[in-house]
């Protein structure tokens, strides 16, 4: 496992047992520093990264954190709202399942949330700050966005299939 793979794995598990940004940036950088200077393998030093978040935060593993949740359903809505009015356009239909409002209009909703997603990223989560350089150490759209992204439309497709929007 590379030191990236690991430290990826190591956030992720740390998100989980909700802890605080700053602490996973110090976890982090000292993962890193000790590989960097040792060039040992961090799972022999730290063991996989589920058991190293065991040691610094021992509670268990919060699945049904409410802030996780309600990022989850405003993500499902806006994703929906994006893949439904593009089918709808490309179709030509004039409104989205016959709502009051035109099909591009719901584009456009869809389109600003994610704007303003993008432009509040920092706000809406609690950042990881590398104690080292102060910087943010996780990008903004790392690959568990992404593809959190394409399953929701993906989702969305079949769903609108599934209740034959194509009719």
């Amino acid at each position: 496992m590379t030191s990236e793979k690991y430290t990826y794995d190591l956030l992720v598990a740390l998100r989980l047992r909700e802890v605080p940004g700053d602490r996973i940036g110090e976890v982090i950088a000292e993962v890193e520093s000790h590989v960097a200077e040792t060039g040992e393998d961090p799972r022999e030093a730290f063991g996989t990264p589920k058991e190293y978040a065991k040691t610094i935060s021992p509670g268990k593993t919060n699945w049904f954190a409410p802030r996780l949740w309600a990022l989850v359903a405003i993500g499902w809505i806006v994703g929906s709202t994006l893949s439904l009015s593009l089918i709808a356009i490309a179709k030509g239909d004039e409104t989205l399942y016959g709502l009051p409002l035109p099909s591009w209009l719901w584009l456009l909703f869809a389109l600003s949330m994610c704007a303003v997603w993008i432009v509040n990223r920092h706000k809406l989560r609690d950042v990881v700050v590398d104690p080292r350089s102060g910087e943010d150490m996780v990008s903004p759209a790392g690959p568990a966005v992404v593809t959190a992204f394409i399953v929701l439309i993906a989702a969305s497709v079949i769903f609108a299939a599934l209740i034959g929007y194509w009719d």
